[in-house]
Parts: C-alpha cells; sequence; structure tokens
C-alpha cells in the first residue's frame, strides 16, 4: 500500500531519511536518500511561496486533496499534538500577507504622480480655465480612489486636448504662411439651420437650444468675426464643450446635446475639406497629423465613462466598470486613465477583494475568497496587472488557494475529537490495524504533515520507483506500529525520529491521553 493512498508527492528530505532509518535499520537509508531533496515544480513552488509570505503550509495544503487532506482535517480535531495551533497561525499570517500586499498596491498607488501636473499649473496660472478646473478636482481627490479615478480621467483629458491644440497650431501656423485664412462654413450652416428650423416648427421649442443656435448662427453671418482656421477650432471645441456639459447626467439635456454634437459634426465636416482642398501639401500634412491624433482620442471616448466621470457617486465608478466590465468596456475605462488611476484601479481591486474575504462577526479572513475574487474578475485583473505585479499577485492568489483551510477552520473549528479521528490516522498512514494510543499516532502525523523534514518524507512517494516506494511504506508501516505501542516515550521517539523535530516536554506529557 503507498503513503497516502500513493498520492503524497515528489521528495526526500535528507534529514526525514537520516532519522527513519535509524528507527528501522540503516538498509532504508540508500532508499530513501535516492530521491533527497528534488521536489516536483508543482510542490515546490506552493512550498516556496509559502516561505516567501511567511505561511507555513502542511502536506494536504500543497498536495490539494486526497487522503493527506483528510487526515489534516481530523489532526484539527486532537488538541496539543493536532494541528489546531498550526491553522490558527496560517490563518493570522495569511492576513498578515494579504493585509501587505494591500499595503504594497496602496502606496504605489500614493506614489504614483498625476501627469503633467507642472505643465497643467502653468497652464492655469496663464489662464487656462480647464486647467485650473481640473487641478480642483485633484486637490478633493485626496486618497479617495473613487475621486482618484475620476480625477485621473480629467487629467488624461486635459492632457489630450493639450496635445491636439499644440497640433492644430502648427495646421494654423501653415495656414497663415499660406496667406489664406477663411474657412468655408457652408456644412456648419446647413446644419444649424436645419436645427433652428426644427425648433421654430415644434409646438415646445427647446429654449436651450434656440438661444445657443441662434447665437453660433449670428456669430458666423458677422463679417467682423473672421472664420479663420483658428476660430473655426474654437468653435469645433466650443460645441464639444456644450455636447458634453448638456450630456451630463447631472441636470442633463439629451435632446439638446445630440443636436450640438450633430453642429459639431459639420464643423468637423467644413475643417476637413478646407485642409484636403488647400492646395498646400505643408497644410494637408500638418492637418494630417492633428486630424489623425484627434480622431484616436474621439474614437477611445466612451460616453458611459464620461457621465461616470462627472457623477456624484465616484464610489460606484468601480464597480460599473471592472465588477461589472467585460472585454473593451474594462479595457477603454483602463485606456481613459493615467498611470495614477491605473494604480488607483489595482489598489481598488485588492482592496475590494480584502473587504469580500474578512468576516468581521467571527473577525476571520478567508484566502478563498480572496483568491475568488480575483478569479472572479479574471479579465480586467489579466488586463490591469502586468511585468512583475502581475506574477507576483498570480503566486499569491495560487498560495491563498492551498491555504484556504485556514480560513474554513478559523470561521468553523472543529470541536471535540474522536477515536474514529484517530484511527483514521493511523489506518491512512500505515493501512494495518493498529492498537492505538492516539496521541502518539497523532503526533507522528503532525510531525510528518507539517514539519520540513516531514513533509519532503511524504512528498516522496509519486517519484519513487516501485522497489523503493516499498521499502518507504514498510517504513511509515512500523513506524505507525512503534508510535501506537504503549508508552509516551516510545511515541515521542518514534515521532522525533520520523520526523527529525524534537517534541516538547508538554506535548510528551499529552502522549497518553487527551
Amino acid at each position: 500500500m503507498n503513503v497516502l493512498g500513493s498520492a503524497a508527492g515528489s521528495a526526500l528530505g535528507q534529514a526525514g531519511g537520516e532519522v527513519v532509518s535509524r528507527a528501522v535499520g540503516r538498509g532504508a537509508t540508500r532508499v530513501i536518500n535516492a530521491k533527497r531533496g528534488n521536489l516536483n515544480p508543482k510542490a515546490q513552488a506552493i512550498n516556496d511561496l509559502g516561505k516567501q509570505y511567511d505561511i507555513p503550509t502542511t502536506v494536504g495544503d500543497i498536495k490539494g486533496g486526497g487522503i493527506g487532506k483528510n487526515i489534516e482535517t481530523q489532526l484539527e480535531r486532537v488538541p496539543v499534538v493536532g494541528i489546531s495551533k498550526l491553522r490558527t497561525t496560517q490563518h493570522d499570517k495569511s492576513l498578515a500577507a494579504a493585509t501587505r500586499v494591500s499595503k504594497k498596491f496602496k502606496n504605489l498607488m500614493d506614489e504614483t504622480d498625476y501627469k503633467a501636473i507642472p505643465a497643467m499649473q502653468r497652464a492655469a496660472q496663464q489662464g487656462d480655465r480647464n486647467a485650473s478646473r481640473v487641478l480642483g478636482i485633484i486637490n478633493d481627490a485626496g486618497d479617495d480612489t473613487g475621486k482618484i479615478l475620476q480625477a485621473s480621467a480629467e487629467v488624461k483629458g486635459w492632457r489630450q486636448s493639450a496635445i491636439a491644440t499644440k497640433l492644430y497650431n502648427r495646421v494654423d501656423d501653415e495656414v497663415i504662411k499660406a496667406g489664406n485664412g477663411t474657412v468655408p462654413t457652408n456644412r456648419t450652416q446647413a446644419a444649424l439651420a436645419d436645427a433652428l428650423d426644427k425648433q421654430a416648427a415644434s409646438l415646445a421649442p427647446d429654449g436651450v437650444l434656440l438661444r445657443e443656435l441662434t447665437k453660433i448662427s449670428d456669430n458666423l453671418a458677422n463679417p467682423s468675426k473672421p472664420k479663420t482656421f483658428k476660430n473655426t477650432r474654437l468653435l469645433r471645441s466650443q460645441l464639444g464643450d456644450l455636447a458634453d456639459k448638456y450630456g451630463s447626467p447631472i441636470n442633463g439635456n439629451k435632446a439638446a446635446a445630440r443636436v450640438f454634437g450633430d453642429v459639431k459634426k459639420a464643423v468637423d465636416d467644413d475643417i476637413a475639406d478646407f485642409a484636403t482642398n488647400s492646395g498646400s501639401t505643408a497644410i494637408k500634412t500638418a492637418y494630417k497629423k492633428a486630424d489623425k491624433f484627434y480622431a484616436g482620442v474621439m474614437k477611445s471616448k466612451d460616453s458611459a465613462i464620461t457621465k461616470a466621470m462627472q457623477s456624484n457617486k465616484p464610489d460606484e465608478v468601480f464597480d460599473k466598470f471592472i465588477k461589472a466590465g467585460k472585454g473593451d468596456a474594462a479595457q477603454n475605462f483602463a485606456n481613459s486613465l493615467d498611470d495614477k488611476g491605473r494604480a488607483a484601479l489595482r489598489y481598488q481591486m485588492v482592496d475590494d477583494a480584502m473587504t469580500k474575504a474578512w468576516n468581521e462577526n467571527k473577525e476571520a479572513f478567508s484566502p478563498a475568497k480572496f483568491a475568488g475574487k480575483f478569479e472572479e474578475l479574471a479579465e480586467p485583473y489579466t488586463r490591469l496587472f502586468k511585468g512583475d505585479d502581475k506574477k507576483q499577485m498570480d503566486g499569491f492568489i495560487k498560495l491563498m488557494r492551498h491555504v484556504e483551510r485556514a480560513g474554513q477552520f478559523k470561521e468553523n473549528p472543529p470541536t471535540g475529537v474522536r477515536l474514529g479521528d484517530v484511527a483514521m490516522i493511523g489506518t491512512a498512514l500505515a493501512s494495518v490495524p493498529l492498537a492505538f494510543k492516539g496521541a502518539s499516532v497523532s503526533l507522528l502525523a503532525r510531525t510528518l504533515f507539517t514539519t520540513k523534514a516531514g513533509k519532503n518524507l511524504l512528498l516522496a512517494a509519486d517519484n519513487l520507483p516501485p522497489s523503493q516506494q516499498v521499502a518507504l511504506d514498510n517504513i511509515m508501516k512500523i513506524a505507525t506500529k512503534l508510535a501506537s505501542s504503549s508508552g509516551s516515550k516510545q511515541g515521542r521517539e518514534t515521532a522525533e525520529r520520523v520526523a527529525g523535530t524534537k517534541v516538547s516536554d508538554k506535548e510528551s506529557e499529552s502522549l497518553t491521553a487527551f
């Protein structure tokens, strides 16, 4: 019969092999040392992750199930010589490790600056009201992640607008050089006339539209106001602002926003026609570059994101675009932010997992629920976490899955040791009938499942050739019989020999009774 049903793992520790050989004869030393120290990659990865985050792991944690996991569940019931204390320690250290991970991403968010703050401050000093507005949003955000997301999107928008302005200024420079700066506004005037006619025919005309559209139409007809390339660009920008303003979910006017958008599109077409028909290669080249950037910005501009960023409920932004976000929705949201905003998103995801994993009533942390939140948000997670951050989080999430029993134990600690628990432990270890002195067998099992040398010993069975497997099985049978023999001294010495671990005086006193 193989150890743990022939499903125990992948390597032998030197210390484990040597102490067992002293208990059952030197002939076993060569057998056990044949596989010394060669953990398989999967077992080694979990073992290393446990060390990296200072979280103790057991054979059952590393294996993730099977007879070994069942033995450990029984050992949780056994006082002193069982593993209830280890589970409590494992729970506390899992919580501490997750807290450190959360703090790391909080610090990264705090240490990441918004882009272009100096440029925005200079622009505000020079009278840029939009720059002043965005700086106010940044100052109000503090360390509130929802407000940081809104501020980040505003910063990204301002930077894009500043870049577009520079590119279009170069077009304007070329237009001035060419000496022909008047932009025909035929499409714009036609769109304005159509919108005004519809309002005139309406039984309930929109006062906002009538006022704004009439003002624009009068300005275009006024010969003292030249329709230069620069002024026409400004008109386009103002129409865009009106469309955004009235498209806001707060006191908005969807009908007006749609009309302003249509007129803005007509201005776009007039500008494009002017550049295309200018006859100047320099104008065409500069315009093509500016228009490409501007078109890219407008294409990535999601109206749902714009509305969310203007919302007075910033805490709902994360829920809307990350929790519920799939595919392009989550990606477009991330793309609408600068580095500060993306750092806030990563921290928010970790913080949200921490919140869901904490049971306040029982003061218990659930590694399974922590890992589950990232599994639930797998798509946005893979889009937001990159490079070393992604590699480290992947490893931590995997470790949380392997130590999930710690959270289950903390929330619902088992009570009351039963003879059947100890019987199951002994039978699984050696598959032979035993006359139990239960504490001795439990101590043997604990040392095998939780100590470095003992874990290495049990994680050997899968990789041993048949002849060596038989020898290891025999060692386990003999060791279990020795541990179950009468007398605390025999049980203590066997546990020490098998796993290379010193048994405390307190544990020795508990070997004869629970």
